[in-house]
């Protein structure tokens, strides 16, 4: 595998426009025991739960890497009318009995088979700041490394149990750009539905069949060199069984805090401690990233919870297992970081606000909410208390914010996106023998393909 490909499949990690700062880096000499654990782990899951790595032959395969995905295709998922497999990187809570898994402990037991590769290409490129900054390699090391396994599985597995297409809700990570990549040289339809909204250092779309949400992830995506023709806009199909939930409250009853991973967690319960107090007759409902579960960031967020656990009024609503609809429906007001969260709600006709104690992040504006007047952003914890308590007996509608980023708000497909999402999906599918193989990337200054 050229070194080439290396990059462009962990192109978050090479790239200067994307910062990693947020990412934990792994030590050097502790990460190959650490991953080979790991191996040993997955493989023992994918030995026991052997029934589950079911072939996505002849069927149109929909990746998961995580929750996040699943809940930004399953809708989509059960209303195609095709054969179709839906397979997850590994086991996610509450999905991993009903769904197909990928082998993921065979993935890893090709990257242990092929480290001396990796370590024969760290000393040949990686330390040369050149081609990557050192701490950008250490945060971006396990992907690195995991994607030599990947690499030569998806190879394989995609020569011998071929799918029909492919359809995934992540556009910037090495898993499912190797899939893209194989898809293309393979001729195999790939098809993107947008999980979240998109930050500007968003890589060239290179998919075959792009399912974006509105005109300000089309716009990033044509900055980046995206084919227009391989672009429709749907809206959310997620949202579609939730448009009967839009919020008509004019009053505040309820706070929801989204942590999204980049607050300084060590002090910002001070900040919710504060917010609890000033409004100790609402319930404040805490969502926590599904990242801060992982093991890098769990000691952090324990210790957070814990600072917080003698206040009468907090309640948590689990990602792992609770949707963001969910947790929505239960607040009138929420505040978050530079999250997409800020979108879904404002789409429920929620009062969303930008907030967060991290001084480093509080000028990104990553999905342009600040730019494009979707929210208010506000940095100081006095200034945040009195903009809840102006508007927690007046709320004024806000969902019409909503329409530069979700395509179908106020039309009429409103609420009917996964229909607008399958129809594109299966007409595409029965055309594609007509349409023209996807050509590679150039505005990358390696290429993409071998």
């Amino acid at each position: 595998m050229k070194f080439s490909l290396i990059q462009h499949f962990n192109y978050i990690y090479f790239s200067k426009e994307y910062d990693t700062t947020h990412i934990k880096k792994y030590h050097p000499l502790l990460f190959f025991p650490f991953i080979w654990v790991k191996t040993a782990y997955h493989l023992f899951v994918n030995l026991i739960h052997v029934s589950k790595l079911k072939s996505p032959h002849q069927k149109l395969l929909f990746y998961c890497r995580s929750i996040i995905d699943h809940q930004a295709v399953q809708d989509v998922f059960q209303k195609t009318q095709v054969p179709k497999i839906i397979l997850f990187e590994k086991k996610i809570k509450p999905f991993e009995v009903q769904e197909g898994l990928f082998p993921l402990g065979i993935s890893l037991t090709l990257s242990f088979l092929l480290t001396p590769l990796f370590i024969l290409d760290y000393f040949r490129y990686y330390r040369k700041p050149e081609y990557i900054d050192r701490d950008s390699f250490l945060r971006g090391m396990e992907d690195i490394y995991m994607t030599y396994g990947r690499y030569a599985l998806t190879r394989f597995l995609f020569h011998l149990r071929t799918p029909t297409g492919i359809v995934i809700s992540n556009d910037h990570c090495y898993d499912t750009l190797i899939m893209i990549h194989f898809a293309n040289r393979m001729n195999i339809p790939s098809m993107y539905i947008q999980h979240a909204s998109v930050g500007d250092f968003f890589p060239k779309l290179e998919m075959s069949l792009a399912l974006l949400e509105g005109q300000d992830a089309k716009e990033v995506y044509l900055k980046r060199g995206s084919d227009p023709d391989r672009i429709r806009l749907v809206g959310m199909p997620k949202f579609d069984k939730h448009f009967s939930a839009i919020n008509r409250s004019t009053v505040v009853r309820s706070i929801g805090i989204a942590l999204n991973g980049l607050e300084d967690l060590r002090t910002f319960h001070k900040d919710v401690i504060a917010i609890a107090g000033r409004f100790a007759e609402m319930d404040i409902i805490i969502r926590p990233h599904p990242i801060l579960y992982t093991r890098r960031y769990k000691a952090e967020y324990n210790q957070f919870v814990k600072e917080l656990e003698d206040i009468s009024n907090i309640r948590y609503s689990d990602s792992r297992s609770e949707n963001p609809w969910v947790f929505l429906s239960r607040v009138d007001l929420q505040i978050a970081g530079d999250t997409s969260i800020h979108m879904e709600a404002t789409l429920l006709n929620i009062t969303s606000v930008y907030y967060s104690n991290n001084p480093y992040y509080r000028s990104l504006d990553l999905y342009r909410f600040n730019k494009n007047s979707l929210v208010p952003y506000i940095f100081e914890l006095s200034e945040l208390l009195e903009f809840i308590n102006a508007v927690k007996h007046n709320r004024t509608p806000v969902r019409s914010k909503a329409k530069y980023y979700c395509d179908t708000v106020d039309t009429e497909n409103d609420g009917k996106s996964c229909k607008l999402t399958v129809d594109y999906i299966s007409a595409y599918l029965n055309s594609y023998p007509e349409l023209p193989k996807p050509t590679p990337s150039t505005d990358f200054k390696f290429s993409a393909y071998v």
